[in-house]
């Protein structure tokens, strides 16, 4: 079978991809980007199908919102055409590399305890079949009777003292690490389904 249709939706940010075979040529297709009339997911959708694998300059950019995007796409343009020959990567999510005809090795570093979250995954599981196939097959990881995604996607809480609640409870480390890795696990998934393979694979704590 083939690959499901592309569905669309609405995420909290979106991937958009520019490639080209120089850093002037990427550049030049940031401005033209800025000023698109397209929906931002339709800009990603459509930046995803036109990339170049074998382009030696790219460009990767996540933004939440069309006014973020053209933001971002002006100020990347204006980094690439002062340092054409500059690899950089900001806090904002910018990444750009002018030669990425040498591969290099690919490490996935997963978090460890401490840095869970209630609703941690959320988002991942919502948008992606791969991800909330993880969460379907540990349905059954319970402990004291309780499953293990009740724990991680509680009902709603509207009181600070019950929020407080849910978040201490995941932070016990027998909710706490099978939370942790059942999330890394449900990111791997979607990661492999893309065709992301690492060379390296690390966990951080646990």
């Amino acid at each position: 079978g083939g690959k499901s249709a592309w569905r669309y939706r609405s995420q909290p940010a979106e991937l958009v991809l520019v490639t080209g075979d120089s850093a002037s040529e990427v550049a030049e297709r940031c401005g033209a980007l800025a000023t698109s009339v397209e929906s931002l997911a339709d800009i990603a959708r459509a930046s995803q199908l036109g990339l170049n694998a074998n382009a030696k300059a790219r460009l990767a950019i996540v933004a939440n919102s069309k006014t973020d995007l053209a933001d971002k796409l002006k100020q990347a343009a204006s980094t690439v055409v002062n340092s054409p020959a500059k690899s950089f990567s900001t806090p904002n999510a910018v990444h750009f590399s002018p030669d990425c005809s040498k591969a290099g090795a690919v490490a996935f570093l997963f978090p460890g305890q401490g840095s869970q979250y209630v609703n941690m995954g959320a988002d991942v599981a919502m948008f992606f079949d791969a991800a909330r196939d993880v969460w379907d097959e540990a349905a059954n990881t319970k402990f004291d009777g309780v499953p293990l995604h009740e724990v991680v996607f509680p009902i709603p809480a509207f009181s600070d003292d019950v929020r407080e609640t849910q978040a201490k409870k995941l932070t016990q480390t027998e909710w706490a690490q099978p939370a942790l890795g059942i999330t890394s696990l449900a990111v791997a998934r979607v990661l492999a389904e893309v065709g992301a393979k690492p060379d390296i694979v690390a966990g951080h704590s646990f």
